[in-house]
């Protein structure tokens, strides 16, 4: 029974990994708006699914996404008017202007 068990959660586990198909990458660079100077700590997240992640000191950020596109971003930090913006597909040179509040 134990081998079966183990063949069988292998078999959904490949399932799983094949279904999911592949996954979106977003990258770029965020800014202040007026100073246009690199913003570290901006909170990066997608809309629909649990992936995240912060701008370097270097305002880049680098996000991957499983969910199917569009995938919706939103790029918040405290001082500053949070945005959203739409991916169709990969993109690996966004460039983000965030307004201070």
């Amino acid at each position: 029974m134990s081998t079966f068990f183990s063949l069988y959660k292998f078999a959904l586990y490949f399932a799983m990994l094949f279904n999911a198909g592949a996954a979106t990458e977003a990258s770029g660079l965020i800014t202040d708006g007026k100073s246009k100077e690199p913003l570290s700590n901006v909170y990066v997240y997608t809309v629909k699914a649990e992936e995240e992640t912060l701008s370097n000191d270097k305002g880049n950020f680098k996000l991957l996404s499983w969910q199917a596109l569009p995938v919706t971003i939103v790029f918040e930090k405290n001082g500053y008017k949070s945005k959203r913006i739409s991916l169709k597909q990969d993109e690996k040179n966004i460039r983000v202007l965030l307004e201070p509040n």
